[in-house]
């Protein structure tokens, strides 16, 4: 088992909250995670559309947070699992 895999494991059972620090998932969840935080203290309803600082504007065929190749989903898998970190969610399945 790969390290990843180990982290993500620990992740769905609710052991591990943080992404590891030597990912770059790390600064995906620093970032989401101040962008909400930002969110609900200007009062704001609902969740924002969380992006990297440096995020591209948003196309077809690329990861709407971070501007990443995708197949057929609207956010690549790095963002996914940080999103889901930064907002304390479940794991994706």
């Amino acid at each position: 088992m790969n390290e990843e895999a180990y982290h993500a494991i620990l992740r769905r059972l609710g052991v591990e909250r943080t992404a590891h620090p030597a990912t770059p998932e790390n600064r995906r969840v620093v970032a989401f995670r101040r962008q909400f935080e930002e969110w609900k203290l200007a009062n704001r309803p609902g969740v924002p559309l969380l992006t990297l600082p440096d995020a591209p504007r948003p196309e077809i065929g690329r990861c709407v947070s971070c501007g990443e190749t995708t197949r057929d989903e609207w956010r690549c898998t790095a963002c996914l699992r940080a999103l889901h970190v930064a907002l304390s969610l479940p794991a994706a399945l």
